[in-house]
């Protein structure tokens, strides 16, 4: 019950710095030598790898020693594969219309010939798999970094 405690302090303390952030300013940003929340961030950087060895370092063992190599590969492919719509959708927030057309075409490429994906077949083709994310859009649009924030689980992001 500590971990499940220490998620509940550490969604509050989270929740209650989202609302400052946003009450404060959309365009805030800190200087590297600064950390505003670094108690929260702390915090949540114990829960994390208190978490991690808890949960996901068992799950990925027993993952690693059971499942074999080209199944591993297909899994990577699959996730991959849906990241691509990730990708679209932050292509066409930046206005990168060609990328777009090309990361589509990846996907439906790789959703139907390469059965949902298992199959990277769209880099066979030639279409390469672009990285784009939120934070790049942001920037694109002149957002600047915040200050460093560690989010539960997921790690951490500006």
């Amino acid at each position: 019950m500590n971990i499940l405690r220490k998620f509940h302090n550490i969604v509050l303390a989270q929740s209650a710095a989202i609302i400052f952030f946003l009450a404060s300013s959309p365009l805030y940003a800190q200087g590297d030598d600064v950390d505003p929340f670094i108690e929260m961030n702390r915090n949540i950087y114990s829960f994390n790898q208190d978490f991690d060895d808890i949960l996901f370092k068992p799950v990925t063992q027993a993952y690693n020693a059971v499942m074999p190599d080209l199944a591993k590969i297909g899994v990577g492919n699959f996730f991959r594969n849906l990241d691509d719509i990730n990708v679209v959708v932050n292509d066409l927030l930046q206005l990168k219309m060609g990328n777009a057309a090309h990361d589509s075409g990846r996907f439906v490429l790789n959703s139907t010939v390469g059965i949902v994906g298992l199959v990277d077949v769209a880099t066979r083709f030639g279409l390469y798999k672009n990285n784009e994310d939120f934070g790049q859009t942001l920037g694109y649009w002149g957002v600047p970094s915040g200050p460093y924030l560690m989010l539960p689980i997921i790690g951490t992001s500006t």
